[in-house]
């Protein structure tokens, strides 16, 4: 007796329901929203050195095509290992406390394979497809998130320091896959990077502060008190401001360049200082958003000026 075709479908969708899941709890693992920007900023440098070395960016489109592909799977592999390494840590915070894993819906051996098969198997593919400084940098950056960023979390605040060397790398990563000659023009977006990197993670240790501070974390805020963190944000967020004027010395717009920049500035500046005073969720969130806007505004105005 046949079964009816109703009950062969449902059979068939209720097998494949755990795959489904098992296949989005990993893809949870390599935290997508973070790859994007990680791609972007990588794409941006490659573009810097077509440009700097008058180039056309059409005649390496293939070769840009696997560079932020393999750049993006190599960093959500690290950040898959990331969350194997602090799954443990991560059940003791509300917020994230549903993560695949503490969450137990993905097993942590599944993890480990996953994360070290996506962080070194494109490192290797960078080293053929396009160059090996790309790939020896694409591994050490990945080296420093994994195994100095995530342990020192929990051990000192100097982490936040550490962990902004790799997103600092990335305008780095980018134009070796271009060039083999470095250019002291590269240095301004890695030192922009460094710089941004700091109030983006201290605004996420100030807004998560009691989940931080149940989990063991060593930051900042919870090691010398908001108010220090407060202090640092608006200082280091004056400080990238002050960095993204250099451009203007070269830009053949400079007028309307430094415009757009003192607005930049002049907004940055005073959203750290009203976060500072009124000590509120509500303009933590809004100067995060902000953060997040003005770096991709930053590189391109860079770019343009060249």
């Amino acid at each position: 007796m046949h079964k009816p075709e109703h009950v062969i479908q449902q059979g068939n969708q209720s097998l494949m329901m755990p795959h489904i899941q098992t296949v989005k709890s990993l893809i949870s693992l390599t935290k997508p929203t973070a790859v994007a920007m990680i791609v972007l900023v990588t794409a941006a440098g490659f573009t810097l050195a077509v440009i700097t070395e008058q180039g056309s960016l059409s005649h390496y489109m293939i070769k840009l095509f696997f560079t932020c592909l393999l750049v993006g799977c190599s960093s959500g592999g690290a950040f898959a290992l990331n969350q194997y390494l602090e799954r443990h840590i991560d059940a003791k915070m509300p917020r994230v406390s549903n993560r695949a894993l503490p969450s137990g819906r993905l097993k942590p051996l599944t993890a480990l394979i996953f994360g070290l098969t996506f962080l070194i198997v494109p490192i290797l593919m960078l080293g053929v497809l396009v160059t090996p400084m790309c790939a020896l940098l694409t591994f050490l950056c990945g080296s420093l998130y994994v195994w100095a960023y995530t342990p020192l979390k929990t051990r000192s605040s100097m982490s936040t320091f550490v962990g902004a060397i790799p997103g600092a790398l990335l305008p780095l990563m980018g134009w070796v896959a271009v060039s083999n000659q470095l250019n002291l023009i590269i240095l301004y977006p890695v030192a922009l990077l460094f710089v941004w990197q700091a109030p983006h993670a201290l605004v996420i240790a100030i807004k998560y502060k009691d989940d931080y501070s149940r989990a063991g974390m060593k930051q900042l805020p919870l090691i010398a008190g908001t108010e220090t963190g407060y202090r640092a944000i608006f200082f280091s967020t004056f400080l990238t401001g002050i960095l993204s004027f250099f451009p203007v010395f070269w830009a053949t717009s400079y007028k309307l360049f430094f415009i757009i920049t003192f607005c930049l500035l002049l907004a940055g500046t005073f959203l750290a200082a009203l976060m500072w005073i009124e000590k509120s969720a509500k303009f933590l969130n809004l100067y995060f958003s902000f953060n997040l806007i003005s770096l991709p505004i930053y590189l391109l105005l860079f770019i343009s000026s060249l």
